[in-house]
């Protein structure tokens, strides 16, 4: 399992609060010029402005999001974590943060905390129960655990029962596929077929 997030991808979650009055003059310049460099994709620079204006304004989250984004763009780690914590401490309605969060800890040891991982990708499902990417980082944590796997084929069919009330069948066929391979690598292919519901997947 990787963590990874496109170059541009520097969206400010809706929760993160915006830019106000109260914060230094100087260290909302410093945001704004590292969000252009962000979109820009000149990560170093975006970065290095991001850590700037986080040590002018501490407690402000977006400023602590774009520099966890761009370090792990990057693939540079150290210190990606204590800010998605800080994020999740100021801005707890930020779902983003949990999940980046909870990857972060299963990618970057191979003794992780499995159960702080999922609380955490849990917690993202949480604030936003409609989004299937959650419930699926879930499925590709517990596939990592032999002991896990009956909850993995359960979140599985919770991403298809999801996936058919959103009507995009498109995805749906894709993850039904998924299912079954996933099925199929426990029992015989006859069963992962009948495993999966709403039909059955073409080989």
């Amino acid at each position: 399992m990787h963590l990874r997030l496109s170059r541009t991808d520097c969206c400010v979650p809706k929760a993160c609060p915006t830019p106000h009055k109260s914060m230094l003059p100087k260290a909302s310049n410093l945001f704004h010029h590292a969000h252009v460099l962000h979109i820009k994709g000149e990560l170093e620079d975006a970065a290095r402005y991001y850590a700037r204006a986080t040590k002018l304004a501490a407690d402000f989250t977006p400023t602590r999001w774009g520099w966890a984004q761009c370090q792990i763009a990057m693939g540079e780690y150290e210190g990606v974590a204590e800010n998605l914590k800080l994020v999740i401490e100021k801005s707890p309605q930020v779902m983003e943060a949990y999940a980046v969060l909870g990857l972060l800890q299963i990618q970057l040891s191979n003794t992780y905390d499995q159960k702080q991982a999922l609380a955490n990708l849990k917690k993202a499902t949480e604030l936003d129960p409609i989004n299937v990417e959650w419930v699926l980082l879930q499925v590709l944590v517990y596939q990592t655990n032999k002991a896990e796997y009956s909850l993995a084929l359960e979140r599985y069919l919770k991403v298809v029962e999801m996936m058919e009330s959103q009507h995009s069948k498109a995805q749906l066929k894709v993850y039904r596929c998924l299912f079954a391979i996933f099925v199929s690598s426990l029992l015989q292919m006859d069963n992962a077929r009948s495993a999966v519901p709403y039909g059955t997947v073409s080989t």
